[in-house]
């Protein structure tokens, strides 16, 4: 029963879909928004606009673990609707 899921390509490709899409959206959001917002607060505490920015993206990185947590399995229903409803039966 250990090898179940070896081959289990659904898997693969909804994790993939899923980090893809966390990953663009985690860029976009550092470099458009989040990166400025924390360049200015660093200056105002008195640190280097580099080291702000640093720790801000090192805090989204931390935050992507529970946010895939929470839409993996959300991915996988919508991808692979017919896997769930097996599962089920």
């Amino acid at each position: 029963m250990r090898h179940y899921n070896l081959f289990d390509v659904d898997g693969v490709i909804s994790g993939s879909v899923l980090y893809t899409v966390l990953i663009v959206l985690f860029a976009l959001l550092a470099e458009g928004l989040f990166e400025p917002i924390a360049a200015s607060l660093a200056t105002n505490f008195g640190a280097q606009a580099d080291t702000g920015q640093f720790i801000f993206v090192g805090l989204l990185a931390a935050l992507a673990i529970p946010v895939q947590a929470y839409l993996r399995p959300k991915v996988d229903h919508l991808f692979f609707r017919d896997r769930n409803t097996i599962a089920r039966l």
